[in-house]
C-alpha cells in the first residue's frame, strides 16, 4: 500500500470499485490509493492521493480530466499560432515560392 497521507476521504466499501476504475486525484490528477478504516472490518476505506507531494483531498472523475487535457491541447495549438510572431520573432515570413526556396525545393 501507499504511503498513507493526512489528506483523505472516506468511502463504503461498495463504492471501492468504481473509484479505483473511475476517479483521479482533483488536484494533480494522479492516481487515488486506498487502504481499509482500522475498527471497520474493511467495510470502509480511506481514499488518498497517491503523490507524496500533493495535499489534494477530493476526485475527479478520469472522463472530466480526459476532456480537459484535449481543450488544453487545443487552447495550446492555438495560442501558438495566435501568438506565433511573438513566440517565434525570428521566423522569416515570405511567400510560399520563397520559404519553399530557403529549405532547398
Amino acid at each position: 500500500m501507499s504511503e498513507e497521507k493526512d489528506a483523505y476521504e472516506i468511502i463504503d466499501r461498495n463504492q471501492l470499485d468504481e473509484y479505483r476504475e473511475n476517479y483521479v486525484c482533483s488536484k494533480c490528477w494522479k492516481p487515488l490509493g486506498f487502504s481499509p478504516v482500522i475498527g471497520t472490518n474493511s467495510k470502509k476505506w480511506k481514499v488518498f492521493c497517491t503523490n507524496k507531494n500533493c495535499d489534494g483531498r477530493g476526485f475527479h472523475r478520469k472522463y472530466w480530466v480526459n476532456r480537459q487535457r484535449e481543450n488544453d491541447i487545443s487552447d495550446k495549438i492555438e495560442a501558438d499560432f495566435n501568438l506565433r510572431d511573438i513566440l517565434f520573432p525570428d521566423r522569416k515570413k515570405g511567400t510560399n515560392e520563397e520559404i519553399l526556396k530557403r529549405l532547398g525545393f
